[in-house]
């Protein structure tokens, strides 16, 4: 049997262009660039640098500088990396000659490849919002459709001409809004890139400003990409800008032009940015980030989390050591529960099955053998340990009376509690098992014993413990919302802990509740309903509730800002809930006299780019019912 051979059969080591040479040089400085890393980043900027001389060609430049673009805006994670390659080539590559007599400059083209993609973006946004707009009209082409009228085409010969152009056509459209689609993607990638050239030093201050100016043209129907790419170049040269001390020119209103410097610039761009944070043609997420640059000039542009990048392998290696030894710390690192545990000794049994024999726990509060972790040790993801305390955190009292005496506050505080972002396992274990053993039994004298265990014997500071408890109520599985209602309305809880001592562990709560709503949003409506149960029974001052709803956050706020509980939408949801629970377990008309006493405005607890909207406002008293109190 013979094979059909066919004239454009794949040869190994067989050229494709007209130039084999140039082909074979390109092909090896992707090659390179595929390569470059951190550890061998000047080995590879030699053999490019090498790789270019040898061929004395301005097409081989140019082309080089289409792969770095191609690769920068593709693989946006490593922009940084190319961009500090771009720096060091750009004073060593040759000035060349191409085939015109036209010179070729590395910088310069390289800027002329910047200003081409940045267009080609521009217009295919243009050209995307003008289609969709098209769209609506009429009917996007289908591709089923497309195949039907092929399938005609093969029997219908008396209307091929007139069908086959049709066709043509439509495939050539569709063609062109996935070129205009990828286009659109490669603008986002070049911001990016062209950032990065800008902070070490390749581009210049005006081409930043020419750009950001471009971003901001639109007012009355922004395109989402454009905030995208806005935030993307703000975020990495927003800090560079804010504190230049360039002179720029401006445009006045009569069509003159001035100088300002780039601070008067950075100040009109945010105006601008401000008053497109409040535009309804833009969805949340949008909006969000336009307040997120907001938000980051105001805190000097400090970035909540790092951009990962790429890092030589010395650097991941000292990371995972450190990772390493701190983890070693947290587990060498006794919890209070544990200390009195017995090390070594001839037993071989498992940790967890010492805790439960001989540990000085109750069994109702045995601790299981992945709840060993350290107090200080929390439970995210990476096993992150807690932020430290701030001053202006609330203390807890340490001196406590005796059981049988009514709690009193005492003028020995604890040292400050830091507002942990999940209590401690075995704490939060053992609160569990109070619950849990109060749902089944209801057991007054067995709970009462749990409770002065952790409060007496383990000496686990209050505020910790009834945060530990309203974290169980809220966020962890076999634990009954109904039947933990019922036991914080037990007498001896009254007796234990203090109102201020319960409104501190609240306050630990409230300050890491954006945080855990991340793995239960649900919850945040429940938080609500359980602290107006609280202000209920008495163990929280509905003052205290409603003021600490606008102020507790992990991090120190700035003047004039607000809370990460009122920034991401949740404030307004727990103010809410628990306005509502309380009307419905005092009635009305006390609910209403609390918060006419008050003076609670809650509008206050909309975030920022929203707190001037009626009908937000309106949607959250219909929601939670709330008309009635108003």
């Amino acid at each position: 049997m013979v094979l059909h051979k066919t004239e454009s059969a794949y040869k190994v080591g067989a050229y494709l262009s007209e130039d084999p040479e140039e082909e074979k040089a390109q092909k090896a400085l992707k090659s390179m660039l595929n390569k470059i890393t951190p550890d061998n980043f000047d080995k590879i900027k030699g053999q490019i640098v090498a790789q270019i001389d040898e061929r004395k060609r301005a097409a081989t430049l140019q082309s080089f500088i289409d792969q770095i673009f191609d690769k920068a805006l593709t693989e946006t994670s490593f922009s940084e990396l190319y961009a500090s390659l771009v720096k060091e080539l750009k004073d060593k590559l040759p000035r060349l000659t191409d085939e015109s007599g036209e010179v070729v400059e590395f910088r310069r083209a390289l800027l002329n490849k910047c200003q081409d993609e940045f267009q080609e973006g521009v217009v295919a946004m243009k050209a995307v919002a003008e289609r969709e707009l098209r769209s609506k009209d009429g009917a996007a082409p289908d591709e089923e459709k497309d195949d039907a009228e092929e399938g005609e085409i093969e029997h219908e010969q008396g209307e091929v001409s007139q069908k086959a152009t049709a066709l043509e056509l439509k495939r050539a459209e569709r063609a062109a809004a996935k070129a205009e689609v990828e286009a659109r993607k490669r603008m986002l990638g070049n911001i990016i890139f062209v950032g990065q050239l800008f902070c070490r030093g390749v581009l210049t201050e005006k081409v930043m400003h020419s750009c950001i100016q471009q971003l901001l043209d639109e007012t009355e129907n922004p395109r989402p990409e454009d905030v995208e790419c806005l935030s993307k170049l703000m975020v990495t040269v927003g800090n560079l800008l804010d504190h230049s001390v360039k002179i720029q020119r401006i445009q006045t209103e009569g069509g003159g032009e001035r100088k300002a410097p780039s601070k008067e610039l950075m100040d009109m761009y945010f105006q601008r940015i401000g008053s497109l944070a409040q535009n309804a043609a833009l969805d949340s997420r949008h909006k969000f980030m336009l307040q997120d640059m907001v938000e980051l000039r105001r805190n000097k542009w400090v970035l909540r989390r790092k951009a990962e990048g790429p890092k030589k392998i010395d650097d991941i290696h000292k990371d995972a050591e450190n990772e390493a030894r701190m983890r070693a710390a947290m587990d060498r690192q006794p919890s209070r529960g544990m200390r009195d545990m017995p090390r070594g000794g001839p037993s071989s049994r498992p940790s967890y099955v010492d805790n439960r024999v001989e540990g000085p726990f109750r069994p109702m509060h045995r601790v299981s053998s992945q709840d060993t972790m350290g107090a200080g040790q929390s439970l995210r993801p990476h096993g992150r340990a807690a932020p430290p305390a701030r001053d202006a955190r609330p203390t807890v009292k340490q001196d406590r009376p005796a059981a049988a005496a009514p709690a009193q506050e005492t003028a020995a505080a604890r040292p400050p509690t830091p507002p942990t972002v999940e209590p401690a396992a075995d704490v939060k274990s053992a609160t569990a098992t109070i619950l849990q053993e109060w749902e089944s039994l209801k057991d007054l004298k067995e709970a009462e014993l749990g409770l002065v265990e952790l409060l007496e014997k383990r000496n686990v500071p209050a505020a910790a413990v009834v945060d530990a408890l309203l974290n169980a109520v809220l966020f962890l599985k076999g634990v009954s919302y109904d039947s933990s209602v019922e036991f914080f309305q037990l007498d001896f809880l009254r007796e234990k802990l203090t109102q201020r001592q319960f409104q501190e562990g609240a306050h630990i709560l409230l300050s890491n509740l954006v945080d855990r709503l991340e793995d239960k949003p649900v919850a945040v409506t429940l938080t609500g309903e359980l602290l107006g149960t609280l202000v209920n029974a008495g163990l929280l001052d509905f003052s205290f509730v409603t003021k600490d709803l606008l102020s507790a956050d992990l991090e120190a706020i700035p003047e004039g800002d607000d809370s990460q509980l009122v920034d991401s939408g949740n404030a307004i949801k727990v103010i809410g809930a628990f306005l509502r629970t309380l009307s419905k377990i005092e009635g009305a008309e006390a609910a209403k006299t609390r918060l006419s006493d008050s003076g609670l405005k809650l509008a206050d607890y909309l975030p920022a780019f929203e707190r001037d909207s009626e009908e937000v406002l309106q949607k959250a008293v219909d929601k939670f019912e709330l008309a009635n109190l108003l």
